[in-house]
């Protein structure tokens, strides 16, 4: 994948040093080794399939894409395994010891306000979700940013909009929170209180970057039953309090928005995608707020692989969507470079490789990252 965004020889192997040196001792019992865990005892939340690592690439108007890998820490053997929060911890605080620039201030705040305890998670999942805190990797081209997401421990709570006055008192107590922070907050608030009984948006995760608190994002993402068109550019747009989306912007949201899911299921912007009850089926948006910006942002994740005709759709609407934006892969076409990675299937055989295709407003126009995922526990046969 990084071959493929253009990264530099050097910039390879640095990342590939940690992912190989590091990473891969934290995601848990190889699935084929001796000491595989046979009845997978701890199932993460990161993947529908409990996949516990997955990567993205993130593009801008013509331009190579960034790429992220996101993974949730776990500990065990053969006789069982479990999320560790404790370990999470302790691979942020040896990650941020090799590069001064991870700030770690806002991270141990909000591990404190809002996780149950920094102890190993029980080895039989919850109803629900049992996971409780992800890590994210940004491979820059001289260095490894990262960012810490947290489930709020509280699920009963944190499940509905009610999870909000806990972010919010969490807010309340970071030693660089501002009257603007908690403001732009506070909008994301009152627009989701008014819409509870209407539509039941459900309080994910926060997550934050690991720099200084002063440049750093906080970003709460919330999970919304409503999948037309029209209810994306009400959400994007906080119910108007956010002004219209630039023209572009919106020419494009609505190019990428058919050519993932079909015409035939976007035949009108009030119509609904076809009902799903996965737990992890709807809209998710994540609200970008901090200090110092007076207004949060707000990107768009669309669940592909809920809604989409198979991976194969969505890797040939992508490629022409990044074709018609100037965005591209280093000498090879999305749908190609899609179809090797997902060397263990063919892409037309179902969904689950891609996960989630997402848009934020960037000027005039969209920025945009695939998801993929390596399916290592995915069931035999199509979805």
């Amino acid at each position: 994948m990084m071959q493929y965004a253009g990264y530099s020889d050097d910039a390879q192997q640095l990342h590939e040093s940690t992912l190989d040196q590091i990473i891969t001792a934290y995601l848990g019992p190889h699935p084929e080794g001796p000491n595989r865990d046979p009845i997978l005892t701890w199932k993460s939340f990161m993947n529908d399939d409990h996949t516990p690592i997955e990567f993205s690439w993130s593009w801008r108007l013509n331009s190579l894409p960034t790429m992220r890998c996101g993974m949730e820490v776990i500990v065990g053997d053969g006789n069982g395994s479990s999320a560790s929060t404790e370990e999470a911890l302790n691979l942020v605080g040896r990650l941020a010891r090799q590069d001064p620039s991870i700030n770690l201030e806002w991270c141990h705040h909000f591990a404190d306000t809002l996780l149950s305890g920094h102890e190993t998670l029980p080895r039989a999942g919850t109803i629900g979700c049992p996971s409780e805190m992800f890590l994210a990797l940004e491979f820059l081209e001289s260095r490894t940013g990262l960012k810490v997401y947290y489930i709020p421990a509280d699920s009963g709570v944190a499940e509905d909009v009610q999870g909000l006055r806990i972010i919010r008192q969490s807010l309340q107590g970071l030693p660089h929170s501002t009257a603007r922070l908690l403001g732009s907050f506070d909008m994301i608030q009152k627009y989701l209180y008014s819409a509870h009984g209407i539509f039941e948006p459900r309080v994910e995760m926060l997550a934050i970057d690991c720099i200084a608190p002063e440049n750093a994002r906080i970003k709460i993402y919330i999970r919304s039953p409503k999948t037309s068109f029209a209810s994306v550019k009400e959400m994007m747009s906080l119910g108007r309090r956010l002004g219209d989306m630039p023209d572009p912007a919106m020419d494009s949201l609505r190019m990428l928005w058919s050519l993932m899911l079909g015409p035939g299921l976007v035949a009108s912007d009030d119509q609904e995608l076809p009902c799903s009850t996965h737990r992890t089926s709807g809209m998710i948006y994540h609200f970008s707020i901090r200090v110092g910006k007076e207004l949060p942002t707000c990107k768009l994740y669309i669940p592909v692989k809920h809604y989409a005709r198979d991976d194969a759709k969505v890797a040939e609407g992508l490629d022409s969507f990044l074709r018609a934006h100037g965005m591209h892969l280093q000498g090879i076409p999305y749908s190609e470079a899609a179809t090797q990675l997902c060397s263990h299937r063919r892409l037309a055989d179902g969904l689950g490789f891609h996960t989630y295709i997402s848009a934020e407003v960037d000027g005039e126009s969209l920025a945009v990252s695939s998801y993929i995922q390596p399916e290592i526990y995915r069931p035999t046969g199509r979805r």
